[in-house]
């Protein structure tokens, strides 16, 4: 199969052709007509295929064993998930929505989980909530700046952008990075005979095609 992409522009401002064969660029540059299907570029520039490789490896398996609380949308829902049966002694909750019962504190959570540890995060990840249990895990001095206080200089459970030292002064047993491995291989997808694409900016389309062949 052969595909020609004509009057495309590339990244020194030239017009020019390409022409694919088998998956593969055969030839960049302007020649005669040739069998095969041809797609008029319009002068749009055409880019290499585009990879996000990055993912907060981490983050994304300490999340997986984190109460999700994104869909709960009132404090009872809230409650239900918190407490329903779990082996965990600290529980960890995240995705939050202060819609569903404001910007809690450790009084709340208090009254959500009263016996275990409890730390939750807010949907934005900038501020965890601890309830009393959880908070006394912490050290009695030495706290971060992000450490809220009442007008009478008593914690008020809330910690904006704390996660590093909050990992530290927590007992916590480390994400389980092979049940992730094992999740993420499930979406690998098959090799594939055009493994990147040609974009074309303006107008967002985009063509399969791959890097050069060698």
């Amino acid at each position: 199969m052969r595909l020609t992409i004509r009057n495309v522009t590339m990244m020194d401002d030239t017009r020019t052709d390409i022409v694919l064969e088998r998956g593969q660029i055969a030839r960049v540059g302007p020649g005669p007509d040739m069998e095969g299907t041809s797609i008029d570029g319009g002068g749009m520039t055409a880019l290499p295929g585009l990879h996000d490789q990055h993912i907060h490896l981490l983050a994304t398996a300490a999340r997986a064993r984190s109460i999700d609380l994104a869909a709960a949308s009132s404090e009872a829902a809230i409650i239900d998930l918190l407490r329903a049966p779990r082996a965990a002694a600290m529980l960890r909750a995240t995705g939050y929505d202060e819609r569903a019962a404001g910007l809690p504190d450790r009084a709340v959570l208090d009254r959500w989980e009263a016996d275990r540890p409890l730390r939750v995060q807010d949907r934005t990840g900038a501020l965890w909530v601890l309830n009393s249990a959880a908070l006394a895990f912490l050290p009695s001095g030495g706290l971060p700046e992000g450490a809220e206080r009442d007008a009478s200089g008593a914690l008020t459970g809330r910690f904006w952008r704390c996660d590093q030292w909050l990992a530290g002064a927590l007992p916590s047993p480390p994400p389980d990075l092979a049940a992730l491995g094992t999740e993420l291989a499930r979406y690998a997808s098959p090799p594939s005979p055009m493994p990147g694409h040609i974009m074309a900016r303006r107008r967002r389309r985009c063509w399969p095609a791959p890097c050069h062949s060698a």
